[in-house]
């Protein structure tokens, strides 16, 4: 079954444009122009992810996340929008945003993220293969041949997204925020930390113009 994402946006293109590249990417996606609509949509069905929009028609962004979340106060709501000063970042995650991306914006960047704040909120599987690499997602202990893999936590964070996130491309702007959310920050620290993991035998790849990716190596489990 398809993940639903609700749109919030005025903007016809941008919409319309985006919600092809979602439905291309396998997501349901239901389109509203504005509050009320908003309103009645989260009133009709659940979703898994929400994309908002700051400027909106009879109500701003700020003000309708509340009452969204009113209603559906387990589902993860993103700010997609070109307002993203650093103050109205904070005030928009005081508020209950999960994530926040700049218009415009890369498509596959906005994907990984998508993806990322879906799997936190469903049920993760208990075991992930790849290679010769089993990872326990909820206790989020990583052995290879068994024998446990020792991580910082820069490392283990980066681990835990990459391998939840297998074959999608994930920008450096992206691996910054999930690991230092807002504190200072340093690219060479992500790059050390990304080639440390790698020796562990995930294939994490640099691709200039669209950031990050482990290649799909998955390993079933062995038959006993």
């Amino acid at each position: 079954m398809n993940h639903k994402i609700l749109l919030i946006d005025d903007d016809e293109t941008f919409s319309i444009s985006l919600s092809a590249y979602l439905e291309y990417e396998s997501f349901d996606v239901i389109w509203v122009k504005d509050a009320k609509e908003a309103l009645l949509a989260v009133e009709k069905q659940r979703y898994d992810l929400m994309l908002l929009d700051v400027d909106l028609p009879y109500m701003d962004g700020f003000t309708l996340i509340e009452k969204l979340l009113e209603v559906q106060p387990q589902t993860p709501i993103l700010f997609v929008t070109a307002k993203i000063q650093s103050d109205a970042c904070v005030h928009g995650l005081s508020l209950g945003a999960k994530d926040y991306i700049k218009k415009p914006f890369d498509m596959d960047e906005l994907i990984a993220r998508i993806n990322l704040h879906i799997s936190q909120r469903i049920e993760k599987p208990k075991f992930i293969y790849y290679k010769d690499i089993v990872y326990d997602a909820q206790s989020k202990i990583a052995k290879v041949k068994e024998n446990a893999i020792h991580l910082t936590n820069i490392q283990l964070k980066l681990f835990d997204f990459f391998i939840l996130n297998i074959g999608t491309f994930i920008t450096m702007e992206t691996l910054i925020e999930l690991v230092y959310q807002n504190e200072e920050s340093s690219e060479n620290s992500i790059r050390t930390a990304i080639s440390k993991i790698k020796k562990y035998g995930l294939l994490i790849k640099l691709d200039r113009t669209h950031g990050y990716i482990l290649k799909d190596y998955p390993k079933p489990p062995s038959k006993r």
